[in-house]
């Protein structure tokens, strides 16, 4: 069996670190840093029962339950186990076992990348067939929504549940991607490494800003081709947009369901609470969702609940006062490249001032925001009105599936991912290009820097320049 490879290693940063070998860092956290044993609990059941759904729709047996056994936290790093993954989808072909790492959020194995890149020929004469169907929301998620003259522990039980019980959307939204990026390179004679993300712009309809983006996109491509192929890539293209449309529509149901299990492990540790179970609430940071339902359903002793919380308090205290700090980094070399390559999350072509994103910050109009470690924290969708102010986004490490990506091509912001910088390799103030159609970053001018008009000549006045979308 073939030995995953494991990530490099990042630069030195106590919000984000590199996740041991053997293990796959998660590209889309539910937020930087360590997850509590509440959240890394939440966590752990969604991953748990995506992965039981994706096995289920493709048939793969799974004996010693390593569906469930995927998500730890080694190092503080939510990670996927590689070992187990890579057992659990050893029968897949290359473009399937991608497509399934990248419904998972996780990194696909290199020999897969390359096979996905390029995928076989497609048959003209014929749709490809898909075996699955969007679901907006997981079973139960209205009675977990609503709760009304529910107990608090049904309320958790039936919120476990419902992220026990996730959707096929992100596999059909991955494996449809793979068929559009296929077409792409064999009809319309793209680059393999080119994402035709065009085509996934503007997924909530004409009123999204980038939805023009995605119909000159189809104009061009439709008038590009011959009949049979046309009619084809018009099947794929509808196909592809109802599964990133249902993935997203998914997303948003577990977050949902998410909300609605935290507040009722909140309402029974307060129930724990008065029934002297726990002295105060901060001892339900340190116990699970399991748990907590298990003491309401009495399952658990009340001295084995204190002496859990107790022992997790206690070990999470040296790991925060102990914590290494981040060695002061050189400065800046004087001869950096000007042109860094990664890969396109969303269209469009933009250049404005570097600004490295701080949570909470105000981001500037028209800015190029940087939320990618080590010159940021990662960016998650709860930060995002903030971001609608600029004008392109650098992220870490990220596919064209993952949330913020998707939230980008809907506000015609482009946007590349870049993991694993150098620190000091953009200063804010810098001007750069971003080419989110071929996964680019340009560095135009550094801060400071003045181009000086030659004696005698004077100096012409500069005129706003245009950033054209293509």
């Amino acid at each position: 069996m073939p030995q995953p490879t494991a990530p490099p290693e990042a630069a030195p940063d106590p919000e984000r670190r590199a996740a041991p070998d053997g293990w796959l860092a998660l590209l889309d956290p539910p937020r930087p840093g360590p997850l509590p044993p509440l959240l890394l609990g939440l966590l752990r059941a969604e991953v748990a029962g995506r992965a039981r759904t994706l096995c289920a729709a493709l048939a793969l047996p799974d004996p010693d339950g390593l569906s469930g056994r995927l998500l730890g936290q080694p190092g503080g790093v939510p990670s996927l186990h590689a070992a187990h993954l890579l057992d659990l989808t050893a029968t897949l072909p290359p473009a399937t076992r991608a497509a399934f790492y990248t419904a998972l959020n996780v990194t696909p194995l290199p020999g897969d990348q390359d096979a996905a890149l390029r995928p076989p020929r497609l048959d003209a004469t014929r749709a490809p067939v898909l075996r699955w169907k969007p679901r907006a929301e997981a079973p139960g998620m209205a009675s977990v929504a609503q709760g009304a003259g529910a107990q608090n522990a049904g309320q958790l039980a039936r919120a476990l549940r419902s992220l026990g019980t996730g959707s096929a959307a992100p596999l059909g939204a991955a494996l449809t991607a793979q068929w559009l990026g296929a077409a792409a390179y064999h009809w319309l004679d793209q680059p393999p490494r080119l994402f035709p993300l065009d085509f996934l712009a503007g997924l909530g309809g004409p009123d999204q800003p980038a939805y023009p983006l995605y119909a000159t996109a189809r104009q061009q491509a439709l008038t590009t081709l011959g009949e049979p192929r046309r009619t084809l890539l018009r099947t794929l293209l509808n196909e592809t947009r109802t599964q990133h449309a249902a993935l997203r529509a998914h997303e948003h149901a577990q977050d949902d369901v998410r909300r609605a299990a935290l507040r009722a492990c909140l309402r029974v540790a307060r129930d724990l609470i008065r029934a002297g179970w726990l002295d105060r609430p901060a001892q339900a940071r340190f116990l699970t969702p399991t748990e907590l339902r298990d003491a309401a359903d009495g399952l658990l002793d009340p001295a084995e609940l204190r002496a859990l919380a107790a022992l997790r308090r206690d070990r999470a205290a040296p790991v925060h006062e102990n914590l290494a700090a981040p060695e002061p980094s050189e400065a800046a070399p004087t001869a950096l490249p000007a042109l860094w390559s990664g890969t396109p999350l969303a269209p469009g072509v933009r250049k404005g001032p570097a600004h490295h994103w701080t949570p909470g910050q105000t981001v500037p109009e028209g800015a190029v925001l940087i939320a990618a470690a080590p010159g940021g924290a990662p960016l998650t969708l709860t930060q995002w009105p903030q971001v609608r102010r600029a004008s392109a986004l650098i992220l870490g490490a990220a596919t064209p599936n993952a949330r913020v990506a998707a939230q980008a091509r809907e506000d015609a912001l482009a946007a590349v991912a870049l993991p694993d910088l150098p620190p000091g390799w953009l200063q804010d103030g810098d001007l750069v290009r971003v080419n989110g159609h071929q996964g680019s970053v340009t560095l135009l001018r550094r801060a400071g820097d003045h181009p000086e008009p030659a004696p005698g000549v004077p100096e012409r006045p500069t005129l706003p320049s245009l950033d054209i979308v293509f």
